[in-house]
């Protein structure tokens, strides 16, 4: 038997007697079937409309290549650490390292690069969650800009507001499974920030896009880290529930499986069965808090 996947947040679909219309499970999205000659079906349309798609005003930031070309960003929100700026476009994440940070840049890259996946189907969807190359520049004044993909509807998680605790769940869920990957590796992300971690609101889906210049061989650090962001999410108006409070507030466990297993008990004693929430927030609200 043939499974359709929803494109939105990885669910089954449901299909209707005809086999001509497909449901999701989890987020209700819809999708036209086309039934080939070969029994085998292909998702052609989806039928779920598109997020507003508002976009608030950019600024512009200017750099120089060594060569001497100009390259303009305009940008919607801009964050800065103490070894690189980072400019969030609508469809890039562009990182620059000021000359005395340079070095970092083949770091930043060379770390994502070594990544190995445990099968061809998640490599195949890595794009959905790390960084996907474009381009790399040095820059008149001996600075480095690192160019990567941004995929659309995505925005840094410091700007998701405080959604509450079901959504929260669904992004600690999405975070513990990368945790996973990166034990896998003996490689994971040491230096994080809010700025570093990007999520998508129609599917809870994470990207991490930033904190890669500095690894470690375990995920701790990024298992810790899952705890902060799960707490930035609580809506201080809920009252929490006893289980999820009690993982915020833990240690990681010793390793990121064991530590997804702790996760995966919390979900059945918090929220008992499992379900798709929709996160009824617009892009027009997001792109307010960048300005």
């Amino acid at each position: 038997m043939i499974q359709l996947i929803c494109k939105c947040c990885g669910g089954n679909l449901k299909l209707n007697p005809g086999r001509t219309l497909g449901r999701c499970e989890y987020c209700d999205s819809e999708y036209i079937i086309e039934n080939r000659k070969d029994a085998t079906m292909n998702i052609i349309k989806a039928v779920t409309p598109e997020p507003e798609n508002e976009k608030g005003r950019t600024k512009c930031a200017e750099y120089y290549t060594e060569e001497g070309r100009l390259l303009k960003i305009n940008y919607l929100y801009l964050s800065q650490n103490n070894y690189r700026s980072m400019y969030v476009t609508e469809n890039n994440v562009i990182f620059v390292y000021p000359r005395e940070k340079a070095y970092m840049a083949d770091s930043y890259i060379n770390h994502v690069c070594r990544i190995k996946y445990p099968d061809e189907e998640m490599k195949r969807k890595s794009h959905y969650y790390l960084p996907c190359f474009e381009n790399k520049y040095k820059l008149m004044s001996g600075a480095v800009m690192v160019v990567i993909k941004k995929l659309k509807w995505t925005y840094p998680i410091s700007l998701a507001g405080k959604p509450g605790d079901i959504h929260a769940a669904w992004i600690i869920s999405r975070l513990e499974h990368l945790a996973c990957l990166f034990e896998y590796n003996e490689m994971s992300p040491s230096h994080i920030d809010m700025n570093d971690i990007f999520f998508d609101p129609r599917n809870h889906q994470v990207m991490v896009y930033g904190g890669w210049e500095h690894v470690e061989n375990k995920a701790i650090n990024f298992l810790r880290y899952i705890r902060c962001i799960g707490t930035h999410l609580m809506n201080d108006k809920d009252t929490v529930r006893p289980a999820l409070e009690a993982f915020l507030t833990s240690s990681p466990k010793s390793d990121a499986i064991e530590d997804f297993g702790y996760w995966d008990k919390t979900i059945d004693k918090a929220f008992g069965k499992r379900s798709f929430a929709v996160w009824n927030v617009t892009e027009k609200e997001i792109y307010e808090r960048m300005v």
